[in-house]
């Protein structure tokens, strides 16, 4: 008899693929790391890519959140506050107890696209050689900021303690 599987992933829950066949056949290519669930009922899904398996209880689970590819998750990190950041991320791994780990082996891209432009010092640089002391002064708030900006982002993705 011919039925519908899904192989996923053991220790992501990422959905692999869509399989139908008898239930010998489905088994017989599963790589060692795959396993496979075999779509009745409810579990009859129209598009894996919207689903994923809860590695802990085998369960198929649709996702919470929208899945953003690493470069959407970097292009926005500046335009979204850490609740938001954490959503995106969570629809990438699927497993709120992972989100901060995710950060922290990120922690250098997402400081890469969260620093301020380095034009930003230039331009405070050449106010402040300006004979101007106003444009000296808005020169040095400038500077201030742009530096204020960079521990911001330090403080917001810590670098991970290597000892």
């Amino acid at each position: 008899m011919i039925r519908n599987f899904i192989t996923y992933n053991i220790h992501t829950g990422e959905i692999l693929g869509k399989i139908t066949a008898s239930t010998d056949d489905a088994f017989r290519d599963v790589a060692e790391d795959e396993m496979i669930i075999e779509l009745v009922g409810a579990n009859n899904i129209d598009n894996p890519e919207n689903y994923y398996v809860n590695t802990e209880t085998g369960q198929l689970t649709k996702k919470a959140h929208k899945f953003y590819s690493e470069i959407e998750i970097y292009s926005t990190v500046n335009t979204v506050d850490d609740v938001d950041l954490n959503k995106m991320i969570l629809g990438n791994i699927q497993n709120e107890t992972q989100v901060e780990v995710w950060r922290t082996d990120h922690f250098a891209i997402l400081r890469y696209h969260s620093y301020p432009s380095t034009n930003e010092v230039n331009d405070a640089n050449s106010k402040l050689t300006s004979s101007d002391t106003a444009i000296q002064a808005a020169g040095q708030a400038q500077l201030d900021k742009y530096y204020a900006d960079c521990l911001a982002v330090k403080a917001r993705f810590p670098k991970p303690d290597t000892e």
